[in-house]
């Protein structure tokens, strides 16, 4: 018999504002030790990626307002973890790099970080997280097709 799911249960917003909100307490104790808050490692994550990009590449990239980035690699700057280089052609755009400091902790960042996703996709089945994700990548490509906000 298959369990009738509540349509509160089944609001997609609710669920997903649940799982961001447990993440970030997760990523907050996971990675207090390193004195890395879960609103700067995402930003971390990305530089180890792909070093020297503009704070607009990060704004796109993670579709948040360009005072929450500022803010959060002011901080990592406060921290030395992170630093900016003027850009010679445009006086107004920096380029922001990891620092040596942020590199050394760069694979215990990443294996404390991993633990939130092994944690999720622990009790699915690999066909599970491969349309999990399929139909999240799904929704996303939506959303940023529909950047002036007028959903229909």
């Amino acid at each position: 018999m298959v369990k009738q799911v509540k349509p509160i249960q089944s609001n997609i917003g609710r669920l997903i504002s649940i799982l961001h909100r447990q993440a970030q307490i997760f990523h907050n104790q996971q990675l207090k030790e390193l004195n890395i808050s879960s609103s700067e490692f995402p930003f971390l994550m990305y530089l180890n990626c792909s070093d020297g990009v503009t704070q607009e590449t990060l704004v796109q990239f993670y579709g948040m307002d360009k005072g929450a980035v500022a803010r959060s690699i002011q901080s990592l700057e406060d921290k030395e973890l992170v630093y900016r280089a003027k850009n010679t052609d445009d006086m107004r755009c920096n380029y922001i790099y990891l620092t040596p400091k942020a590199k050394l902790i760069m694979p215990e960042l990443r294996n404390r970080v991993d633990r939130w996703s092994a944690y999720l996709k622990d009790d699915l089945e690999e066909n599970e997280v491969d349309l999990l994700i399929k139909v999240l990548v799904k929704m996303v490509d939506k959303v940023e097709r529909n950047k002036n906000g007028e959903f229909k």
